[in-house]
């Protein structure tokens, strides 16, 4: 694991710049929530440099809160793939409520999609995982059990979860 920040549609490393809105798509959201571990995976797109072309799994771990709103019923689902910002907002703040670039320590991350749909994660840490070639299968860790064959929250699911309480 690898320790990482957001800034606007950029996930940083102390070694990489990954820009998630134009050359990575994402793929999936999974919640885990007796561990309190959710889970952000990108695919690099054709305009990844060749340099980047890994899956990206970022691991937000002591999650405190997990919200979903919903996408915009009127926009394609390959917006949905499309990242337009991450961003942070205070635990007591309303989502939408004026997101800062920054995330200080014990702010939520705010994570909004083209289509509208909207990931909200409060978590005591942030990282990137599993760094791979997009030709690599993604493989749990050592010593773990197959958590991705056990978790079934999926950005589909989230957004229906999202919906039904109101989001």
């Amino acid at each position: 694991m690898t320790r990482c920040r957001f800034r606007e549609i950029y996930l940083e490393t102390e070694s990489d710049t990954f820009d998630l809105h134009n050359c990575f798509d994402f793929i999936s959201v999974t919640y885990d929530p007796a561990a309190q571990v959710a889970r952000l995976r990108w695919e690099p797109n054709q305009y990844a440099a060749s340099e980047q072309r890994r899956s990206l799994v970022v691991e937000l771990r002591g999650v405190t809160h997990f919200s979903a709103t919903p996408r915009d019923a009127a926009l394609p689902f390959s917006e949905d793939t499309c990242l337009s910002a991450v961003g942070g907002v205070g635990p007591s703040d309303p989502t939408l409520d004026g997101v800062y670039s920054e995330v200080p320590p014990g702010w939520h991350h705010v994570f909004t999609f083209m289509s509208g749909f909207v990931l909200r994660i409060g978590a005591e840490s942030v990282c990137v995982c599993y760094p791979m070639t997009s030709n690599q299968s993604l493989q749990p860790t050592a010593g773990r059990s197959d958590e991705y064959s056990q978790m079934t929250s999926t950005l589909n699911s989230a957004t229906k979860l999202g919906a039904a309480n109101g989001g």
